[in-house]
């Protein structure tokens, strides 16, 4: 019984310093990680401040015309649905008024 006990005790040292030695390897990653993170802060605020002189409208796509926004949303729609079909009445009519 004591036997059983002690290798119990002892699987669980073991168990233990796994654990220590995990959590020192995880600390020393840690501490590389922080030291990549503040080497590159210099070059992140200048891609920030360079972002913010960038045309706005280069750095976003353009809303679709229209035309196209319509269709998307038909797309988006079930077949057969009464919404489906107003879309497509709306988009007919908007055809008509281009005409």
């Amino acid at each position: 019984m004591w036997q059983e006990q002690l290798d119990r005790v002892r699987r669980q040292q073991i168990i233990y310093r796994e654990k220590i030695e995990e959590c020192l390897a995880m600390r020393e990653t840690a501490r590389h990680v922080l030291t990549g993170a503040k080497q590159l802060m210099p070059y992140a605020a200048c891609i920030e401040s360079m972002s913010a002189l960038i045309d706005p409208k280069r750095c976003h796509p353009p809303d679709p015309a229209p035309m196209e926004s319509i269709c998307m949303q038909i797309t988006g729609i079930e077949p057969n649905s009464a919404t489906r079909i107003q879309a497509i009445e709306k988009v007919l009519d908007l055809m008509l008024l281009y005409l």
